[in-house]
């Protein structure tokens, strides 16, 4: 008892100690909450950003290789990244779990830098408490944070690692600001520091671009807390360059002529909602993900949700309501930022809707997307850290119900997670239990019955891909996903006819289709036909060594060795698959070499 009561003593004495208490009770929860991740697999764009994708495809580690996939990236704004990915699938050689331990490597960095963050916002709010207890504050915000299943999504979905690493560097950049605002001997260092995360941030997602506007709103709610706002008429200028920035934002859209019109109305196209219908809901999906973040139930997240789109102020009825609760926020948070003491809880009130400014705006995305929480959630948090300060500071009465209050919702949050997380094992899991939060998507029930035609499961694919186009006659995934199921119970003219209404609708743009038709007409012996489909395939992924095996096969069937040989070396150039190169290449010495270069059919996969 001696000890333990020496070492809380010491604790209330040494910040540093707190600190390293703190980290490590927050990366304790982390794994704990998140111990299942590492099991799942890739979903959704991790296929085309990382395994369909050859420059990350890295067989061997060197500087070169991570260059090249950055400098080649997917998406070419997203560099860094891209580099990354081609570290992990190095590491793992194409496995999912290598990925998953960085997504959670990034996810727990993330989690201490809002946990810093956070302790030097309580002590500027509340001088009188002890630093130890304002630290120990800053780690049950940085907790709830962490362990809240709305990022669930941001985490075990590897792709999203872009909006991970990117949030990561703005609050690099945020604190390193307030760090050189401080003064001392290390100024310059910080600002250094600042500059550089910005870069680093915007190579990974565009959000990183509001990184100025925060550092903005940072000096005039956290530096000049409880100091006078304006100072100069420099002040002023500074001030009205976000109001200008909006209005260029809001003529540019309007008119339809700006550089900002030209660049998303082609991306409008390929949506089923227009610029004035998104920017007329995004202010449900706010206040549904603010409802998603009070009551974290683990069903009531999803990677889709039946949103209805506003088409109109009061279509639906609560269009209105939400645009103006979310002008009230904003216009709560102007006022406490001009109250010399309130400017901190102006500082986090305005946070939320600057990070959202670019996803949740007139950038044509989708509709409802969880992990756009990820950065404007930390306003939430830094409210509920002041909030807990000024409670502790009020006595007894009012922080012990408020302490209690906050640790039993950290422990239902992160059960959450720990329930949510296995959704995300693999496609069959994460479709299914979106259906039941969006059971009109089309596309949900398609991509529900491809992942079940993987799975092996074809006659419940047929009925997923069969209720698909009973929502949406024009769904070609479904079409495709009918076709391979048909295809393997032994219907060949069913699965032809599918195959050609998709291949009608869409043409030879997707690689799903053109090899499973590929397939169907090799089944059916019409070898010349499934070779053109075949080939078709490699001028759209030359680098995936599964279609230089169908090619192969097929050239041997048509009797000529020389293009298959070619073929059979391609796939063991492009092949991570140790066991099935070595099978090729005894079957190469076998059927190439000792017998003279006759061909001999390849077993079926």
């Amino acid at each position: 008892m001696f000890k333990l009561m020496t070492f809380f003593s010491a604790l209330r004495q040494n910040a540093w100690l707190a600190y390293l208490l703190g980290g490590l009770v927050l990366g304790a929860l982390v794994l704990l909450a998140y111990q299942q991740a590492p099991q799942n697999g890739f979903h959704f764009d991790d296929y085309y950003n990382i395994n369909f994708y050859d420059p990350v495809r890295m067989k061997e580690f060197s500087l070169q290789g991570l260059w090249h996939a950055a400098e080649h990236a997917r998406m070419s704004t997203r560099p860094l990244p891209s580099a990354t990915f081609a570290y992990d699938w190095w590491r793992g050689q194409g496995a999912a779990r290598p990925f998953i331990w960085t997504n959670l490597f990034f996810h727990l960095a993330v989690t201490l830098t809002v946990f810093v963050l956070l302790a030097r916002l309580l002590t500027l709010h509340q001088m009188q408490i002890a630093r130890a207890a304002l630290i120990g504050i800053a780690a049950l915000g940085a907790a709830a944070w962490a362990v809240h299943p709305i990022h669930v999504q941001g985490v075990t979905y590897i792709v999203q690692r872009m909006a991970s690493m990117a949030t990561w560097f703005v609050l690099l950049s945020v604190l390193a600001y307030l760090m050189a605002r401080r003064g001392g001997r290390y100024r310059i260092g910080w600002y250094g520091l600042s500059l550089l995360a910005f870069a680093l941030g915007a190579l990974c997602k565009e959000i990183a671009w509001i990184t100025p506007l925060l550092i903005l709103l940072a000096e005039y709610g956290v530096v000049r807390h409880r100091q006078p706002l304006i100072r100069s008429r420099v002040d002023y200028a500074l001030l009205v360059l976000p109001l200008l920035g909006l209005l260029f934002v809001v003529v540019d859209m309007v008119s339809g002529a700006g550089p900002l019109s030209r660049a998303f109305a082609p991306d409008y196209a390929q949506r089923d909602f227009t610029l004035e219908q998104r920017v007329l809901t995004q202010p449900r999906v706010v206040l549904f993900h603010f409802s998603q973040v009070l009551w974290p139930l683990p069903q009531r997240f999803s990677i889709e949700h039946d949103f209805a789109v506003s088409t109109g102020l009061l279509t639906p009825w609560t269009t209105l309501p939400a645009w103006l609760a979310v002008l009230s926020w904003c216009a709560l948070g102007v006022w406490l930022l001009l109250r010399q003491s309130m400017r901190l809880f102006g500082f986090a009130l305005l946070w939320v809707p600057v990070t959202l400014a670019i996803e949740s705006s007139f950038v044509p995305l989708e509709m409802v997307f969880e992990h756009r929480m990820y950065l404007p959630s930390v306003g939430l948090v830094i409210l509920l850290a002041l909030g807990l300060a000024r409670c502790l500071a009020l006595g007894k009465r009012w922080s012990v119900p408020a302490f209690a209050l906050s640790a039993a919702f950290i422990g239902f949050a992160a059960w959450a997670t720990h329930a949510r997380v296995p959704d995300w094992k693999d496609d069959v899991t994460l479709y299914a239990s979106a259906l039941d939060n969006a059971p009109a998507s089309a596309r949900l029930w398609s991509n529900y019955g491809l992942s079940l035609v993987e799975a092996n499961q074809f006659r419940t694919a047929i009925k997923a891909s069969e209720q698909a186009l009973k929502l949406d006659p024009q769904q070609d995934l479904a079409m495709v996903n009918l076709g391979v199921a048909w295809m393997n119970l032994g219907d060949l003219p069913k699965a032809e006819d599918y195959f050609m209404r998709a291949y009608a609708l869409i043409g030879p743009t997707k690689v799903n289709l053109l090899n499973r038709y590929g397939e169907l007409l090799y089944r059916q012996g019409r070898y010349r036909e499934a070779l053109g489909m075949f080939l078709d395939l490699i001028k759209l992924m030359p680098w995936m060594p599964e279609y230089r095996w169908n090619i192969a096969k097929t050239y041997e069937k048509l009797g000529d060795c020389a293009n298959a040989a070619v073929h059979w070396q391609d796939f063991l150039h492009l092949s991570f698959d140790q066991g099935r190169n070595q099978l090729v290449r005894d079957y190469l010495l076998r059927n190439y070499q000792s017998r003279g270069g006759q061909c001999y059919q390849v077993e079926q996969r």
